[in-house]
């Protein structure tokens, strides 16, 4: 995966973008940086915020009041952002106090300081963030590219409810991100599975013309899955199990866990047997999703996206490579020491 636009390359491409469109990406980059940081608060528990250089009132050690205003990195080498403290920083994180107002430049170690966060939890919320920032440049580039995505929605979506994230950028006249593009494809699948059960309970006796031009698309779907399926059955040997077929799946394009249990028991024999809780997901799907988090562990694949407790999504790890600053200086010392020991 490329890293990020530089300031200069995503100011080139604002150019293209009308106000509207800026007005709507703006928010877009604040509201998703700072839904990332409020997460990542309440997943590790952080309660209480501890001062680094700056005097703090008694309502401001309180971290439920604190959110994440702004972020920036300047890019390897690039020193040219400022911490409370007045070191140069490669990345500027501006904490905010929603009661207050206070704001507050940290880097690295000293918002580890401030949170009570170690070097692990800071590389996941970078990681987040650098996320974000790959798909404003997306969007920015398909804005100047003029690429909307739009036709794919009156083309192979025409009827089907929107939902309201991508209503959202249609409304502001910003094009759709490929994430978005992809789920609106799996859910297209996952009408085809609908089909068929109402097909086999029912015996539809009649399809209307627009039905009629959903499933013509679900064929194209189908014939595109069974040479997927084909092309996975060719990288495995036959005695492989459902996780390594569900691993090879998700190196092939599938990344929703439950899509990819629907595809072991219809194309590999897994068993079919559904939960009895409200979501009826196959009883598979706990050991393929153990099998699948443990090869993000070991780097091998990432999590893109959780929806709720309904859906998982994976995808090959690209490797977002995340260097902390004392890191690389730790690195630059022990290669100037080498160096010097060849003398």
């Amino acid at each position: 995966m490329k890293p990020p636009l530089t300031k200069e390359e995503r100011e080139f491409l604002k150019q293209y973008a009308t106000n509207e469109q800026l007005d709507f990406l703006t928010n877009y980059v604040k509201r998703g940086r700072r839904t990332k940081f409020l997460n990542m608060m309440a997943d590790k528990k952080v309660t209480l915020v501890r001062s680094q250089d700056i005097t703090l009132e008694d309502i401001e050690q309180d971290a439920s009041g604190w959110f994440l205003e702004g972020y920036i990195d300047y890019g390897k080498g690039n020193r040219l952002g400022k911490c409370a403290c007045n070191l140069p920083l490669r990345r500027v994180f501006t904490v905010k106090h929603e009661v207050t107002g206070k704001t507050i430049d940290y880097g690295e170690n000293h918002l580890i300081q401030f949170l009570g966060i170690d070097n692990q939890i800071l590389k996941d919320l970078i990681r987040n963030l650098t996320v974000i920032d790959l798909e404003l440049d997306e969007l920015l580039i398909k804005i100047k590219e003029n690429r909307y995505g739009y036709e794919l929605l009156e083309r192979d979506f025409h009827g089907m409810d929107i939902p309201d994230d991508i209503q959202a950028h249609i409304d502001a006249n910003v094009p759709l991100l490929d994430r978005q593009i992809d789920r609106l494809y799996r859910k297209l699948r996952q009408l085809e599975r609908e089909f068929k059960q109402a097909e086999q309970e029912a015996r539809l006796k009649t399809i209307e013309e627009e039905q009629q031009r959903v499933l013509e698309q679900l064929e194209r779907e189908q014939r595109k899955m069974e040479k997927l399926v084909e092309q996975v059955r060719q990288q495995l040997s036959q005695d492989a199990s459902k996780e390594t077929i569900a691993y090879y799946l998700v190196l092939n394009g599938i990344s929703s866990i439950v899509e990819i249990c629907h595809i072991l028991i219809e194309h590999f024999g897994a068993d079919k047997t559904l939960s009895v809780g409200v979501l009826k997901r196959p009883r598979i799907l706990p050991s393929i999703l153990k099998f699948l988090l443990d090869q993000v562990d070991r780097g091998n694949l990432m999590i893109v996206e959780k929806i709720g407790v309904e859906d998982c999504l994976f995808q090959r790890n690209e490797e977002i490579v995340i260097e902390l600053e004392h890191e690389e200086e730790f690195k630059q010392n022990n290669g100037d020491e080498e160096q010097l020991s060849l003398f």
